[in-house]
């Protein structure tokens, strides 16, 4: 299996990478590619803990497409900077400034020869696209179109956060623990990720793909949330609950919902969509939450009906 995992983990044809500062001197770690005569360009939007490798896969299927990718390390996770100093925790002073990196990181591609003349769409997963979602609400004229992987807009257990959520974040928060672990979080560690793995993707190669890179490649790990980060996550998805947020997305839209995810609360997504003016959307019967890592019956069907959406958003032939 490592043998394949290795493959999985291969960098795409001409593949290069990029750094930049952001406007607080911080750096964020990126990555492109561009075939010949592509005819568009995705920017993927990672979910929380995913790091760019994790992308080379499907990556590669859009590249024989004709697409060129574009994809970034947030901050907190990959390579990119660590508010805490160190990658055991997962920290948030508000996804404000995530939305800010990816504005700095869309005029970055921007610079690269070829890249400005393409047509762009946004393929966002998870804690990506609560982002990359809230971007689009003051940004309609990047994206020609989105496809919205298990988008995080409401976070399980609903109901153990609905009742002791708000009681527990107002305590955090009095006795100043924003950037301590939250409830039952803890550094990564091999047992932790042997578990969560599970809850993730029903494929046996594909859910072991990131526990194999984090123990190889520890400088890639992300640990735990602080309290912080809870807080800011449940104030974002608070904010696409918002009618007025959601009406300002103009972007067309596809949601693709898995329909045994555990991580992200459904009631949450559908909700956001019914706010939103251009979405459409298709529950992926026994998939779990990495809908685009999942066994091939349920992964291939998808990119499939997402190459369908991106060409006829973009009306190709």
């Amino acid at each position: 299996m490592n043998n394949d995992i290795q493959e999985m983990l291969t960098e795409p044809d001409n593949w290069q990478w990029g750094e930049f500062q952001n406007r607080n001197n911080q750096h964020i770690r990126y990555g492109w590619n561009c075939p010949p005569n592509a005819k568009a360009l995705i920017v993927f939007a990672e979910g929380r803990t995913e790091v760019i490798e994790e992308y080379f896969e499907n990556i590669r299927y859009f590249n024989e497409r004709g697409y060129a990718c574009a994809i970034m390390d947030w901050q907190g996770q990959g390579l990119s900077y660590r508010l805490t100093g160190d990658n055991s925790r997962h920290h948030s002073i508000g996804f404000e400034q995530d939305i800010s990196d990816f504005d700095e990181f869309m005029a970055c591609l921007a610079t690269i020869d070829g890249f400005k003349a393409l047509p762009k769409v946004l393929v966002a997963h998870s804690m990506g696209a609560n982002i990359t979602l809230r971007y689009l609400a003051d940004h309609q004229d990047i994206f020609k179109c989105g496809v919205m992987v298990a988008p995080m807009l409401g976070l399980n257990p609903k109901r153990t956060i609905k009742l002791f959520g708000k009681m527990l974040l107002n305590m955090a928060a009095k006795l100043n623990w924003h950037s301590k672990y939250a409830l039952g979080q803890t550094a990564w560690n091999e047992k932790i990720a042997h578990v969560a793995k599970f809850k993730v993707s029903s494929c046996p190669m594909r859910r072991d793909l990131q526990p194999y890179l984090f123990k190889t490649k520890p400088e890639l790990q992300s640990g735990g949330v602080t309290w912080g980060w809870l807080a800011e996550a449940l104030k974002s998805i608070a904010t696409l609950h918002d009618a007025e947020t959601c009406e300002r997305i103009k972007t067309p839209l596809y949601f693709a919902i898995a329909q045994n995810d555990i991580v992200v609360d459904n009631a949450g997504t559908i909700k956001t969509i019914s706010l939103l003016p251009n979405a459409t959307q298709k529950i992926y019967e026994k998939a779990e939450h990495q809908i685009h890592r999942e066994q091939d019956a349920i992964r291939l069907p998808l990119l499939s009906e997402m190459k369908k959406f991106i060409e006829k958003s973009l009306r190709f032939s």
